[in-house]
């Protein structure tokens, strides 16, 4: 039964918090290209936040969560698909990023202690665990099965030290999604793989880069285009198809799952850096981390940095 997976990102732009990228996993009978899983999941999944009571909301996550609305749609999400995959014991941040995959080295940077954030925020653990088994009946009925997400943070040393290796922050988030992308086919063992990601940056050209992703395998076809990329391979006796989607969390559904969990960790990462200073400087408002109201932050915790010798590069990202 062929794979499907998606990865996106959240966090590219700001100057403050982590980058984060996700990778979700399916299998599917049904045709492994463009899968309409939204149709297949219709009862316990809306793209609409105003559905969000009965179902859990896969989508755009920047139309999912804003400013002006708390977590607990993310967090809907993302606890439910975690229950789903089996992983349920996860009571704080770092569990859950276990859970996903990953276990964070934060200890240069003081404000990040994940095994400090008690999780969930704002659902209760039975409601993720009910909407886990509605999703796993309607998967299991439409021939879909989940094999949960992997999440990769890079904070902000290791933004700005990876960034002096390769001098471009396409090419530092393109390792990321490199290595994502090699595990999701290592995953799929001998089965076909049909791998989703959003565009990256203006790039429409992905051919060499993912020449080195397989460099054993035979390239079939390759389309570079502005709206659409998409490439087959021959890997051993497997095909591997990647396409790179514009606004491909609108098209793709692992796309906008891998979207979600993106900006939930980032968004944990960010309230934890938000508490640190904002626990030490009573007047200071909490930034999001864009470059405008990032640079107002850094105006107003100059000083305070200063005297406790946080250097600039574990906070300020240096592109």
């Amino acid at each position: 039964m062929p794979f499907v997976a998606g990865i996106d990102e959240a966090g590219y732009s700001p100057k403050l918090g982590p980058l984060v990228i996700s990778l979700s996993l399916f299998q599917t009978q049904s045709d492994p290209v463009n899968p309409d899983f939204w149709a297949h999941l219709s009862k316990s999944v809306s793209k609409t936040v105003k559905d969000s009571r009965a179902r859990v909301i896969v989508a755009d996550s920047k139309k999912v969560y804003h400013k002006t609305t708390d977590l607990k749609h993310l967090e809907k999400t993302v606890f439910s698909f975690t229950y789903l995959s089996g992983q349920s014991n996860h009571n704080s941040l770092r569990q859950l990023l276990q859970a996903l995959n990953h276990n964070p080295d934060c200890a240069e940077h003081p404000w990040y202690r994940p095994e400090e954030m008690t999780l969930p925020l704002h659902i209760f653990k039975n409601t993720a665990a009910k909407h886990a088994d509605l999703l796993k009946e309607e998967l299991t009925r439409n021939g879909i099965e989940y094999h949960g997400a992997t999440v990769r943070p890079v904070l902000e040393g290791e933004f700005n030290r990876t960034l002096k290796r390769t001098r471009n922050k396409a090419t530092l988030l393109w390792e990321v999604v490199a290595k994502l992308m090699a595990q999701a086919i290592d995953r799929a063992g001998d089965e076909d793989i049909t791998i989703y990601s959003d565009k990256l940056g203006s790039r429409n050209n992905y051919t060499q880069l993912l020449e080195d992703v397989l460099p054993q395998a035979e390239i079939l076809s390759a389309k570079n285009g502005k709206e659409l990329s998409s490439y087959t391979f021959k890997h051993n006796t497997r095909k591997v198809e990647i396409y790179f989607i514009e606004n491909g969390e609108d098209a793709a559904f692992p796309i906008a799952l891998s979207s979600l969990f993106s900006k939930y960790i980032r968004e944990l990462f960010l309230i934890q850096l938000n508490q640190f200073f904002c626990n030490c400087l009573k007047d200071l408002r909490p930034t999001r981390g864009y470059h405008k109201d990032a640079s107002r932050f850094l105006r107003e915790t100059q000083n305070f940095r200063k005297d406790e010798n946080i250097p600039d590069s574990i906070l300020i990202r240096n592109a």
